[in-house]
């Protein structure tokens, strides 16, 4: 066996957000909201280093002592409402190859607003991405709840299809169960090919890989959403799957051959 290839976490954490003040910073199940993503990819043995990308010093005294490392601070510029994750990973592989001379193969990226992750899936997922070597990315994703088959865009008062694949409208109108499972993005983890960021300048690439995550994923947007994530990681730890040991009894997952 060869050595694994050496995967890099990020976890982006920008100080402006319009719906809650210093969302990173908000007390989360007894904790900075931040400090979550940090402690689960600390317990990951194939993450070797976590890695802030911040533009706030309130963040980064947080984040440092919740174990991670805060080697530089994000330029303002790629801290804004319409920054794109691609200017944050690029800014972080580009200050790394300067500055100490190389980047990892793989960034890990764990959105802090996703705090109820068990260190055992997360393990999986990067195992699952260095293991593909056709793959250029991987994302975390649910069976959609909705099928976008029966979505529709709107032009004035006239409606059309958000996906149309047979040409005409007859979809729209089919049971469920006969239509493709769609599946959503989750926000949980993504891992990608640095070499994708760098030389491809994308997130994604040209072939992503699934990580099909069958339970609820909560993400914090608003104040609102804070009880379903603490409850989430309140059951994380009362249904065996302790965040603290990486042990993944409790969640349900698929990760090799999803429908």
């Amino acid at each position: 066996m060869g050595k694994q290839p050496s995967c890099v976490a990020i976890i982006p954490a920008r100080g402006g957000s319009k719906s809650i003040q210093k969302k990173n910073l908000v007390p989360v199940f007894g904790k900075p909201l931040i400090t979550w993503s940090i402690e689960v990819a600390k317990r990951c043995r194939n993450i070797e280093r976590v890695i802030v990308s911040t533009d706030c010093n309130d963040i980064a005294q947080v984040a440092k002592s919740a174990g991670a490392e805060v080697p530089f601070m994000r330029p303002e510029r790629f801290a804004t409402d319409s920054s794109l994750d691609l200017e944050v990973f690029l800014h972080a592989a580009c200050w790394l190859a300067k500055h100490e001379g190389e980047v990892p193969a793989f960034f890990a990226h764990l959105r802090p607003t996703e705090p109820a992750r068990v260190p055992g899936i997360v393990e999986s997922a990067i195992s699952s991405a260095t293991r593909d070597e056709a793959a250029d990315s991987l994302r975390s994703v649910n069976i959609a709840e909705q099928t976008p088959f029966k979505m529709w865009f709107m032009d004035d008062a006239y409606l059309s299809p958000v996906l149309n694949p047979s040409g005409d409208l007859t979809t729209c109108s089919m049971p469920r169960q006969e239509l493709p499972i769609a599946y959503h993005q989750n926000g949980y983890i993504d891992v990608i090919k640095v070499t994708t960021i760098t030389e491809k300048h994308s997130m994604v690439g040209d072939l992503v890989r699934a990580f099909v995550i069958s339970d609820p994923i909560t993400s914090i947007d608003y104040y609102s959403d804070i009880p379903r994530a603490e409850e989430e990681l309140r059951r994380i730890c009362l249904l065996g799957g302790d965040y603290r040991n990486g042990d993944v009894e409790g969640r349900s997952v698929e990760n090799e051959h999803p429908r």
